[in-house]
């Protein structure tokens, strides 16, 4: 599931509107309903959506990990363990950046190039 279908899953569960949920956590009802409509709006990488992602897990009263998808066991080799959506969504990002030579830094470009290594799992000669 992508992190906007959970966002989804645990409000009903909650038994909450998005309306409600918004004047609970101060994250404005359109976000709410434009996360859980496109989920791929949601977007890890963004230190906003982190900080209004913290407040409706808060209003929620659930873990962050729940809302991004981290798998059960959501820290491997010290890294998060992204749910199998998660780590398409996070790779394919990556790799747009990566690879947009005309309008994006080589610095950027290059360290993007870096965390894609880290999301992709490796894979080990037999």
């Amino acid at each position: 599931m992508t992190p906007g279908e959970n966002l989804r899953r645990l409000r009903e569960a909650a038994r909450m509107s998005a309306a409600e949920l918004a004047v609970v956590s101060g994250v404005p009802k359109d976000t709410i309903i434009s996360w859980e409509k496109s989920p791929g709006r949601l977007n890890p990488l963004k230190p906003e959506h982190q900080e209004k992602v913290k407040k409706l897990a808060e209003a929620l009263d659930v873990p962050e990990s729940e809302i991004w998808g981290l798998g059960s066991g959501h820290v491997r080799d010290g890294r998060p363990a992204y749910s199998g959506d998660m780590t398409k969504e996070i790779a394919r990002f990556l790799l747009d950046l990566s690879m947009d030579e005309e309008s994006i830094p080589e610095t950027v470009r290059d360290r993007a190039g870096q965390l894609l290594a880290r999301v992709l799992p490796t894979t080990k000669s037999a």
